[in-house]
C-alpha cells in the first residue's frame, strides 16, 4: 500500500462515519404500515384531502404544493392527531395515525425500511418532507 493510501483511507472513514452521524433520517415505516395507512387515509382523510393526497377541500399533504412539503414528520405527526379527522380529532387509534403518516411519507418520497414507526421515533423525526 502507498503513503497516500495509508494516510487517506483513516480520513475517508472519518469522514464518512461523521456523514452518517450528521445526516439526519426519517423515522423509518415499514411498506406494510404504509398500505394499512392508504386504506385508514381514503377512510378518514381523503374526503378532504383527495384520494390522491393532492388537496381538495383539505390542502395537499404530497407533491410540490403539499402542506406537509417542508415540515418534519414529527410536525405533521402532532398536527395530525391533535386536530384531524377534522371535527372529530384525536377519535383514530393511535396505530391507524401511525399507519396514516407511514402512507404520508411514502408519498413524500421517503422510502420504507425495517422497521415500523411509532408514536416515539416519529416524535423525534425532525427531517423535513419533500426534500
Amino acid at each position: 500500500m502507498n503513503r497516500f493510501a495509508l494516510f487517506a483511507a483513516p480520513i475517508a472513514v472519518a469522514v464518512a462515519a461523521s456523514l452518517a452521524i450528521a445526516a439526519p433520517r426519517h423515522a423509518s415505516y415499514t411498506a406494510d404500515q404504509a398500505v394499512r395507512g392508504r386504506l385508514a387515509y381514503i377512510q378518514n382523510c381523503g374526503e378532504c384531502h383527495g384520494g390522491d393526497l393532492a388537496g381538495q377541500f383539505g390542502p395537499a399533504l404530497a407533491g410540490p404544493n403539499g402542506r406537509t412539503q417542508y415540515e418534519s414528520g414529527a410536525a405533521v405527526y402532532g398536527y395530525t392527531i391533535a386536530h384531524m379527522p377534522n371535527g372529530n380529532a384525536g377519535a383514530l387509534p393511535q396505530d391507524e395515525y401511525l399507519d396514516i403518516m407511514a402512507y404520508i411519507y411514502e408519498r413524500n418520497g421517503v422510502a420504507a425500511g425495517a422497521r415500523a414507526l411509532t408514536a416515539q421515533t416519529v416524535a423525534r423525526d425532525d427531517v423535513a418532507l419533500g426534500k
